[in-house]
């Protein structure tokens, strides 16, 4: 068996060449003569996401030696059967054949005629994971065959684990970097260091999650983006699942740079800035306005030279004393590259999330997560911006705010600014395939995740 993925498409292949069935081996007797089924799809294993697509092979071959009049083929899953929705739909179905002529296909049930002495049918089913399934895939497909002596099956299974359940690599702004274990089926996250590595239940709420706590997280692909106690107070969070490791993978890479630097049981000092990564150096614009980095004053070019060991870069600044440590985490998806710190020297914590260098929001781009301490819902499109809060399991707030937004001038790219009509005060806010990050008033850095994929 074997299990391939094509990202472009987020196509999986399922197959299993050497497995042979004589059809009738889980269903009814052999017709006579025997129509020999050689099922090239077996049990499979793997992970799938909304939209992807899982393919089936099935072969029909006579061997009896003579021609078998009015023989007719179809498809039916477990799910079908029962009446109810099913997690991996039909989208289409191909044949190709030997010694034979293919058949028109309407639907999952296909006439053949006669099928020749030797004729062989490869018919690809290819199934498409419905796009409100959120738990884990097990789905088993029938394959039937008939003539006017009788009926035959054979079956194939397809065990798709959720795409979402995984181990993350935890950041939040307070400095903290853990580790969590999410799997949707069960409705639990296991943090690496809470006190007994204890599950901590969650539940679907307004197109997110929700925590016993109250707290919440929302799921951009391969990330968790949320809040939680972590036994310090909540704390707000960003997690992702795939490290790239590859310093060649992010050469020639710019960032959107948001930070929240604080020192114990200070308000937290927020800034965007301007980076960039060329071969082993990440330039970062320290210019007290935010800067686009090839607008940036010389003076104001912070140069680090960072190494990789594992999957944490090193970066030392020589010249302004400075070092720091972060990863670089990927939207699957999208393919853009997300850096993130979160570490505590001494007394003080910083983190820092830098967007991938993104034109304007496109229309109607829709994020939900944290903002400003509240689950909030925050629609953009490239001149507005309007936010509403959540009530858990209960709708939405009144409108949080409302305003035009406009680039900023000479700004890192993306980067828009808007005053907030409900408290006056301007905020900076930046989007990219998956996700939005925003800052405002002081100590406050919001992130939030693309809720419409």
């Amino acid at each position: 068996m074997f299990v391939t993925r094509a990202f472009a498409r987020g196509l999986f292949v399922v197959a299993m060449p050497s497995a042979t069935l004589l059809a009738g081996c889980d269903g009814p007797s052999q017709p006579s003569p025997p129509l020999k089924v050689a099922l090239a799809a077996g049990d499979a294993s793997g992970i799938a996401m909304r939209g992807d697509d899982v393919v089936f092979t099935f072969s029909v071959t006579n061997t009896s030696g003579s021609d078998i009049p009015d023989t007719s083929i179809g498809f039916m899953s477990d799910s079908t059967a029962l009446g109810v929705t099913p997690p991996l739909q039909i989208r289409s179905i191909t044949c190709s054949a030997q010694g034979a002529t293919c058949p028109a296909i309407h639907g999952s049930s296909i006439d053949l005629g006669t099928l020749a002495a030797g004729g062989v049918f490869t018919f690809t089913v290819t199934t498409t994971v419905a796009a409100d399934y959120g738990g884990r895939v097990a789905e088993t497909f029938y394959f039937y065959s008939t003539d006017r002596a009788g009926s035959a099956k054979a079956s194939a299974h397809a065990t798709l684990q959720d795409s979402r359940d995984a181990q993350y690599e935890i950041f939040s702004t307070s400095g903290r970097r853990t580790a969590a274990l999410v799997t949707f089926a069960d409705g639990a996250a296991r943090f690496q260091d809470l006190a007994g590595n204890a599950p901590v239940p969650f539940t679907s709420d307004q197109g997110g999650y929700l925590f016993a706590d109250g707290s919440h997280f929302v799921t951009p692909p391969d990330m968790i983006i949320g809040r939680h106690d972590f036994g310090a107070g909540p704390e707000t969070f960003i997690g992702g699942r795939a490290i790239d490791a590859s310093p060649a993978d992010i050469d020639g890479t710019g960032f959107t740079l948001f930070t929240a630097d604080a020192t114990a049981g200070g308000t937290p000092t927020t800034a965007v800035h301007a980076a960039a990564i060329s071969g082993s150096t990440l330039t970062i614009c320290m210019d007290a306005a935010p800067q686009a980095s090839d607008t940036c004053p010389p003076a104001s070019q912070w140069r680090y030279t960072f190494s990789l060991d594992g999957t944490l870069y090193t970066a030392t600044d020589n010249q302004h004393g400075d070092t720091m440590h972060f990863q670089v985490l990927f939207a699957r998806n999208s393919r853009d590259r997300y850096l993130v710190r979160a570490e505590k020297v001494g007394s003080a914590s910083h983190f820092a999330i830098g967007l991938p260098g993104t034109a304007p929001p496109a229309p109607a781009q829709d994020f939900i997560g944290d903002a400003g301490g509240h689950w909030s819902r925050v629609q953009l499109s490239p001149s507005s911006y309007a936010s509403a809060a959540f009530m858990s399991q209960g709708g939405f707030g009144p409108l949080g705010a409302s305003a035009a937004m406009q680039p900023v001038a000479n700004g890192p790219a993306g980067l828009q600014q808007l005053v907030r009509a409900n408290d006056g005060v301007t905020v900076l806010l930046a989007d990219s395939a998956a996700m939005a990050v925003q800052i405002g008033a002081p100590g406050e850095l919001d992130l939030l995740a693309l809720s419409k994929p």
